[in-house]
């Protein structure tokens, strides 16, 4: 059997080049439309030592995928375009933008004018796949892929169209086209905000007033001085507490109201109300994991009259 070669990570040299640069992808956070990453995130991975994630299944998926994907856009463009030369390929993809600040990468290019974005979204994430219009070459895309494109028109004048083709779960990809002409008011919103959030934010080394996800706040590097006390706002930590015990007690009620729901279906395994609301039960096979060895930190509040 052949070994499969996944597709090479991003090296040293494109972290570095991500690093100081906001890049496409980090526009969505910056513009508020991103579903997983916070202007906070990005003020993290930009001014502090944030190691690389770990891929999950479904970034590995996509990254897999990508060519398979942009081989059908070529072929279906070629069609579509009545372009029987038309062909894909790799040179221009990767731009910077005469700011200093923006950059991009595109998954392929043909001709001056035209790029291509290949999106991938697994079968268990069906919820993202909101915002994707039915018919195909048509601008319906979510309005976080519609800023990345609109970051990707800003580092590239001469491109006009940026073609989008995307696969969510077990369906054959679908192409959009978004264009420069129809999102210009975009592209230069997009413009100001991110040299906005550099100019005051990344260079000053201000946080936003967004906070980061939890998940990248951890990946944080640091080096803990025993002896160093930051202050930290009072009505933060009230908060903070405030809000955990709220947790605790609606996890109580929640573990109450699915004991009595349990009672009623004893003997059963499906449960109707009159509004045709319904309860079922089902038998999950749990596998066995082992955890390697490794360290980690738990946060723990305490109010001075507790």
């Amino acid at each position: 059997m052949p070994t499969i070669v996944m597709p090479s990570a991003l090296t040293d040299n494109d972290l570095a080049r991500r690093k100081d640069k906001i890049t496409a992808t980090d526009v969505p956070a910056i513009m508020g439309t991103s579903p997983w990453k916070t202007a906070g995130d990005v003020f993290l991975e930009k001014n502090t030592d944030v190691p690389p994630a770990k891929p999950t299944l479904a970034m590995m998926w996509g990254t897999l995928l990508e060519q398979p994907i942009l081989t059908f856009a070529e072929a279906q463009l070629r069609e579509h375009l009545e372009d029987p030369e038309l062909k894909f390929t790799k040179v221009g993809t990767r731009r910077a933008h005469a700011n200093g600040v923006m950059s991009c990468t595109f998954d392929a290019r043909f001709g001056r004018e035209d790029a291509i974005e290949a999106k991938t979204n697994a079968i268990l994430h069906w919820h993202e796949a909101e915002g994707w219009g039915d018919e195909p070459f048509t601008d319906q895309v979510p309005d976080h892929y519609r800023d990345q494109v609109c970051a990707q028109f800003a580092c590239t004048p001469e491109v006009k169209r940026v073609w989008v083709v995307v696969t969510i779960g077990r369906a054959i990809p679908t192409i959009y086209l978004l264009e420069r002409d129809k999102l210009a008011p975009r592209i230069c919103a997009v413009e100001n905000r991110v040299c906005d959030f550099w100019d005051n934010h990344i260079i000053p080394d201000v946080p936003p007033e967004e906070p980061p996800t939890l998940e990248l706040v951890k990946r944080v590097r640091q080096t803990i001085d025993p002896g160093k006390i930051v202050e930290l706002p009072d009505d933060l930590l009230v908060q903070c507490k405030k809000v955990g015990k709220q947790l605790g007690e609606l996890e109580k009620q929640k573990k109450s109201i699915d004991a009595t729901i349990r009672t009623k279906l004893i003997g059963a395994e499906l449960g109707r109300s009159p509004a045709g609301h319904s309860a079922r039960i089902n038998t999950v096979n749990k596998k066995q994991y082992t955890v390697a060895a490794g360290t980690y930190t738990t946060l723990n509040v305490k109010l001075i009259n507790e």
